[in-house]
């Protein structure tokens, strides 16, 4: 755990960091103030770095049209969220991020993040994990193959909703108390 100076080091993946780490963090982070419907990054700028929302709600949009700042919403961050990583690593944004209301977020430019990453392998990992798994999904809604990633929480939601929880029987079986789907 790190001093606590309003910055929340306490979640991931900033509680991967030393004291070092931590300290070159706090000491690079700028701040700014966004008001509801103020486009934070748009599709294709190149971010400052990545942005932790210290209060506030950020939406990430898929626009289509420039003039039309409204499209398919992929994520909501509040509080001690954090977004523009993929963005900032990659050089430019592929969506755009509006404030949902008014916003306060910490900045740490992309170069103290590059620094980050490089120095403490865990943290690096953390990053490069979830990148993966973000160029797949863009890969996929490239492909306009939507139904996959949606696929990656129906069963479980399905499950837990209708069905109950599954459960392996002593045959090794995966069961649930209602019909189970095999597609």
């Amino acid at each position: 755990m790190h001093a606590s100076n309003a910055f929340n080091a306490d979640v991931l993946p900033f509680n991967l960091l030393d004291e070092d780490e931590y300290s070159l963090l706090q000491d690079s982070l700028d701040i700014a103030y966004y008001q509801a419907s103020e486009v934070i990054i748009s599709t294709g700028d190149v971010p400052e770095g990545l942005y932790i929302i210290l209060k506030g709600c950020v939406s990430e949009l898929d626009v289509k049209n420039a003039d039309q700042r409204r499209g398919h919403t992929f994520v909501h961050y509040t509080n001690d969220d954090y977004f523009g990583a993929w963005s900032a690593l990659r050089g430019s944004a592929i969506h755009d991020f509006i404030a949902d209301e008014e916003t306060i977020c910490y900045i740490l430019p992309t170069k103290i993040l590059l620094d980050l990453i490089y120095r403490n392998p865990h943290f690096g990992d953390f990053f490069n994990k979830n990148l993966s798994l973000q160029n797949e999904l863009s890969a996929i809604t490239a492909l306009g193959r939507t139904e996959h990633k949606v696929s990656l929480s129906v069963p479980v939601h399905r499950w837990s909703v209708t069905n109950g929880p599954p459960f392996v029987s002593k045959q090794g079986v995966l069961e649930s108390t209602g019909s189970l789907s095999t597609d």
